[in-house]
């Protein structure tokens, strides 16, 4: 289970970071019993990774910083870490229910778990509460598109394969439509050495792919410091720049 190891990797005082234990948030960390009920869920990591069919075989057998391998860690299981100045929280990019994928299923006696992810709003912001820049003709809410020919539709990971003992295997997941449409282009082979079966690898790596074909557009605008309780990752229902009596 990812979310045992991570939080084992940050508290441990023999060979972890020494994190405090009263500063993570274990509600983002660990099923709770509505995690088991699949009419309820949660959006635990825990049940995230074995929702998703995400598992590890691990050792750490080198020294590094915590922050490096934090970041690689939670990139290679798609989620964001969220340090909101009271509790380091866990957050997956996911945005559907999820349940009962490859490895994880009562014939090995492991119970299914269910993921339900946060999608309701914290607030909708309306147009009167955007704080207008200095710029008159300027829109409240701006918005950039990235280029589809700087999207990565091709993603590789070097994972440690169990069935070839242990020896370094590459998966790919690549996004054949958009490679037709805009050329090839093949992000650099990810370490994703707490992988050890190819199903798990290439889960990750079709994640990764996804994140990087979905997430086309970011929006801007200012507020005033009554918004300060916001965190990262909240989910935000703000006017539609296009049309601002519509929401997004």
């Amino acid at each position: 289970d990812p979310a045992q190891v991570v939080y084992d990797y940050l508290t441990n005082p023999t060979y972890g970071a020494t994190f405090p234990t009263g500063f993570i948030d274990t509600t983002t960390m660990f099923t709770t019993s509505n995690g088991f009920n699949p009419s309820i869920g949660d959006a635990a990591l825990s049940t995230f990774c074995q929702a998703a069919g995400l598992a590890w075989s691990l050792t750490v057998d080198n020294a590094s910083s915590a922050n490096t391998t934090i970041a690689r860690w939670m990139k290679n299981l798609n989620v964001a870490p969220v340090w909101d100045g009271e509790l380091l929280r866990f957050y997956p990019y996911w945005d559907a229910l999820a349940s009962g994928n490859p490895g994880w299923d009562s014939t090995n006696g492991i119970a299914l778990k269910y993921y339900s992810p946060w999608l309701t709003p914290v607030a909708t912001v309306t147009p009167d509460q955007i704080i207008q820049t200095e710029n008159k003709e300027d829109d409240p809410i701006t918005w950039s598109r990235k280029d589809p020919l700087e999207v990565y539709n091709t993603v590789r990971l070097d994972f440690k394969d169990r069935t070839n003992f242990f020896n370094s295997t590459a998966v790919e997941a690549k996004d054949e439509v958009h490679a037709e449409l805009y050329g090839p282009r093949v992000d650099n082979i990810g370490l994703a050495d707490e992988f050890s079966l190819s199903v798990y690898a290439s889960v990750s790596a079709q994640m990764q792919l996804r994140r990087n074909i979905a997430i086309m557009r970011t929006f801007s605008w200012k507020m005033g410091p009554l918004w300060g309780w916001l965190s990262p990752m909240n989910v935000l229902e703000i006017p539609d720049p296009s049309n601002y009596s519509n929401t997004i």
